[in-house]
């Protein structure tokens, strides 16, 4: 399944391959220019992947007013107060705790691909602020309280602990409407009613 997330681009003092150039435009180059990023004017820069997944002790948030990068102390729920949840970042010198306290892993990073449009569409003047990410759905339960199917999930991350990433569609079909209708009759109630059948006969 896929699940829509936040896209943001932040100045970072520290080395990367990400660089805004003194005309505005976003390159990305593993060499770093010959006459030096301070003598151009260049800054270093990172992009970050952010969800409204639950934020737990030791997790990288980002707060849409600070515009800062953090880790969770873990004191106050984030999510009250405007935080995000990063879950990819080019940043790869950010660590994360494995529960267990046992040691930790390097964050997701973002596929080569996605950087490439990123950039394309950032030096066009579109901004790319949403994308959809790939989740992994997780063994159904039934809640009793919401009195609906429940289903976990969980980011889905490749062997090169990349994340997939696609654009966002702001267009469907009939026959894809009608796939989402059925899908989500399912996760609401496990069943496909006549109903529903009513519905899209009347409506699409």
């Amino acid at each position: 399944m896929w699940k829509k997330c936040k896209v943001v681009l932040l100045p970072t003092t520290e080395k990367s391959f990400l660089f805004t150039k003194s005309n505005y435009d976003l390159e990305y180059n593993q060499k770093n220019p010959i006459h030096g990023i301070k003598y151009l004017g260049w800054k270093h820069q990172h992009l970050y992947i952010l969800s409204d997944d639950k934020i737990e002790k030791d997790d990288y948030i980002y707060h849409r007013l600070d515009s800062i990068i953090t880790k969770f102390d873990g004191i106050d729920n984030p999510s009250d107060y405007g935080y995000y949840k990063v879950i990819a970042s080019t940043d790869q010198s950010l660590d994360i705790q494995f529960k267990d306290g046992s040691g930790s892993y390097t964050m997701p990073g973002i596929s080569q691909s996605f950087i490439n449009t990123y950039i394309s569409e950032y030096n066009k003047g579109n901004k790319i602020e949403t994308v959809m990410v790939e989740y992994l759905a997780e063994d159904e339960d039934w809640d009793d309280t919401k009195g609906a199917v429940i289903i976990p999930i969980s980011l889905k991350v490749n062997s090169d602990n990349s994340i997939n990433i696609k654009e966002v569609k702001y267009t469907w079909t009939r026959e894809e409407i009608i796939d989402i209708i059925r899908k989500y009759s399912s996760y609401k109630t496990r069943e496909f009613t006549s109903d529903d059948i009513n519905w899209i006969e009347k409506n699409l």
